[in-house]
């Protein structure tokens, strides 16, 4: 026996101390009992962690799409009476149209009646959204009255343009 492991020997006492499972531990480390996690262990915890992680992060991920679809821009109806407003002639009768890429699904209808023979009309504007999911489309209405006198009008006075 060399004199290296003698002396390594003679330490063993004091440097190293047996844990319950019948290891030899350094003394000096704070957990001198032996006990530690295996790679195993710490393996599944991982596992789990990132199960529970990537699970949280799918829910937020499906919560944010909710919350988009539910922030969809409204459709201005008052832009279809703008547009009317600008006409300078009127005639009795119902138009219907969609709003196109602007606003896919939303279709909007018309309804142009005269109140007075002095040019008056009265225009029922109705915006239906059928894009709303689970329900039936929502429906805006708006009414507006437009005087026109350089409109073509009927009555008991005949026809004047």
């Amino acid at each position: 026996m060399n004199l290296t492991s003698a002396r390594w020997q003679g330490a063993s006492s004091a440097l190293f101390t047996r844990g319950r499972r019948g290891t030899t531990v350094p003394s000096y480390l704070p957990f001198g009992n032996g006990y530690a996690f295996t790679l195993l262990e710490v393996m599944i915890a991982l596992a789990i962690f990132f199960m529970c992680v990537f699970s949280i992060l799918q829910l937020v991920s499906t919560n944010l799409k909710h919350v988009q679809r539910l922030q969809r821009p409204a459709v201005d109806i008052g832009s279809l009476a703008s547009e009317l407003s600008l006409t300078n002639r009127l005639e009795e009768g119902g138009e219907s149209g969609n709003f196109g890429a602007l606003y896919p699904g939303v279709s909007w209808t018309r309804n142009i009646t005269m109140v007075a023979t002095n040019g008056l009309f009265q225009v029922d504007f109705s915006v239906t959204d059928s894009t709303v999911a689970g329900r039936v489309g929502a429906q805006t209405t708006l009414s507006i009255f437009l005087y026109r006198p350089d409109s073509v009008m009927g009555g008991a006075g005949g026809l004047r343009r």
